[in-house]
């Protein structure tokens, strides 16, 4: 037991600061799926463009990668805009003209704290970071009383394991399951933030001339209908795949959207360029994106890429469809961000 909390303490210790938790690859990771869900990804992807140009060593890409990083974060109406005062942005303006690997040194800073302040404690209480410290303690657990137990068997006299004894069980101490269980009336804390997740989702569209110009909480109702439903709404889609980003799963709905734009190609020379590279990208084996088909449908693929048609990725479409439908659908419509959504939607229509 005394290696169970002495781990649970390392554990804790290690990932008590924002600075410990950007060195572990895992939490990072973590923590940048977790603002992608919450519309919120622009602080920490500013943090690691601003670490990856301070370690730029040639003068011409510190050029080239001050512009990309001024233009992506820092410039009014950026796509992913952070929120510095005006003056250090325009200090970083002027920087351009000469950078130097401290250009953004004053905003990368602020934007640390706030993400210290806002961000990281959000993140310390989602199910996203107690999920993953659960399952790096379970495992670190087991490790150490498989050694143990490793240990005392070695040690054992060889008489003592004759066919008329068994092996000691290995027993793992129940770890406190408060620890890593969130408190409902926390969940529902800050409902800034589900403001701010409103905001931007209905910023991405708000330059679109679609009719669905506004999200309503009768549309967001009707995404529960079907997945037909939730697709056809570009809000309900754009929910949809950050929900499965968050999850690290989101290769399915990918592969979708890529096998509905194909079918739009009138060239036949770009159908063939493009089927390759869909090929390449989601059904060879060990491709980056991988989808989970059977071995007939990714054989039958494979030789249809070499003179492909419209149909080439029909069956896998609709095999990954039902996937969605089955595992993926389900769970984003229990999902905090969903929940989010259509609680905020009904307060505002409450209000009038």
């Amino acid at each position: 037991m005394t290696h169970v909390l002495q781990n649970w303490q390392t554990e804790h210790e290690l990932h008590a600061t924002l600075e410990k938790l950007l060195q572990d690859k895992k939490y990072l990771a973590a923590f940048r799926a977790f603002l992608q869900s919450e519309f919120s990804e622009e602080n920490i992807e500013f943090w690691l463009a601003c670490e990856d140009f301070r370690s730029t060593t040639s003068s011409g890409d510190l050029h080239w990668k001050a512009e990309k990083i001024y233009k992506e974060f820092i410039e009014p109406t950026a796509c992913r805009e952070i929120n510095v005062d005006f003056h250090i942005k325009e200090k970083i303006k002027k920087s351009l003209e000469k950078p130097s690997l401290s250009s953004f040194d004053e905003a990368q800073r602020h934007v640390y704290l706030l993400m210290e302040r806002d961000s990281w404690p959000r993140f310390l209480h989602s199910d996203a970071y107690l999920s993953l410290k659960h399952k790096s303690r379970t495992l670190c657990t087991y490790n150490r009383v498989w050694a143990k137990k490793e240990s005392s068997i070695s040690e054992a006299k060889p008489k003592e394991f004759g066919l008329n004894k068994t092996m000691p069980s290995l027993i793992v101490e129940p770890l406190n399951t408060e620890q890593f269980i969130m408190d409902r009336d926390d969940r529902k804390r800050n409902k800034n933030i589900g403001k701010n997740f409103m905001c931007r989702l209905q910023g991405m569209f708000s330059h679109s001339s679609s009719s669905e110009s506004r999200l309503t909480l009768e549309d967001t109702q009707q995404w529960s209908q079907s997945l037909e439903r939730l697709l056809e709404s570009k809000y309900g889609l754009a929910t949809f795949r950050n929900f499965l980003k968050s999850e690290y799963s989101d290769e399915n709905i990918e592969f979708w959207l890529t096998c509905e734009d194909y079918k739009k190609i009138k060239s036949s020379f770009r159908m063939s360029s493009r089927a390759k590279k869909i090929y390449e990208q989601f059904v060879k084996a060990e491709s980056p994106k991988e989808i989970n088909i059977d071995y007939h449908t990714r054989e039958q693929i494979k030789r249809s890429v070499k003179s492909p048609n419209l149909h080439c990725f029909d069956e896998a479409q609709k095999m990954v469809y039902g996937l969605m439908e089955r595992d993926s659908y389900p769970r984003f419509l229990r999902s905090d961000i969903y929940r989010t959504l259509l609680e905020n939607l009904a307060a505002d229509a409450a209000k009038g």
